[in-house]
């Protein structure tokens, strides 16, 4: 396991890539494998508060009532499950929606997630065209490319936080790739 730094500021949007090897050197095909990248406050703080996957799920029947923060889909493209927390739900287009993008900041249940605030005009929302993840992509020269959003980068306040970026490779092997500090600074230019 590689350990690395990585510096970014508060609201930026970018792409971290990095090349995964085998103990001789050689990068490794990639592409058929999931990637998980998280960060948490501490190493083992329970919640954690950034993640990126390169798994997606997609419908296009999310739901919240009027104001709620509670967003359900009767039949997502996978279930919902509590790796979901800390990654951010896109909403595309819908009945009653604000399309944009969403902190997951709960679990419910396997058709359910709390957002971090309401996706919804003030009435109840409808038909939401959605995704969650897709963030990761993986590929066979080795390279694994985890990309950020403005907005999730806007929510963590400046500080020193701990990730690590695993691969579950084909055979169900899990190996944590590289692992290290991720450090927050506040941006001159952002704003709240």
């Amino acid at each position: 396991m590689a350990e690395q730094t990585i510096i970014r500021y508060r609201g930026d949007s970018y792409s971290l890539q990095i090349v995964v090897r085998d103990p001789d050197g050689v990068a490794y095909d990639v592409s058929g494998a999931d990637a998980l990248f998280t960060v948490r406050e501490f190493p083992d703080a329970e919640t954690p508060i950034l993640r990126r996957m390169s798994a997606e799920i997609t419908g296009t029947d999310g739901a919240a009532a009027s104001t709620a923060v509670a967003f359900t889909s009767a039949a997502p493209s996978a279930a919902f499950t509590a790796v979901l927390v800390g990654t951010v739900l896109t909403i595309e287009s819908g009945t009653n929606d604000v399309p944009g993008v969403y902190p997951v900041v709960g679990f419910v249940g396997a058709t359910a997630l709390t957002l971090a605030s309401t996706p919804t005009t003030g009435g109840a929302m409808s038909n939401a065209v959605y995704s969650i993840g897709g963030d990761i992509t993986l590929a066979s020269n080795g390279t694994v490319t985890v990309t950020f959003d403005p907005v999730q980068m806007a929510a963590l306040e400046p500080g020193i936080y701990h990730y690590d970026l695993q691969l579950t490779l084909a055979d169900g092997t899990v190996e944590t790739v590289v692992a290290g500090q991720f450090i927050v600074r506040a941006n001159v230019s952002w704003t709240a």
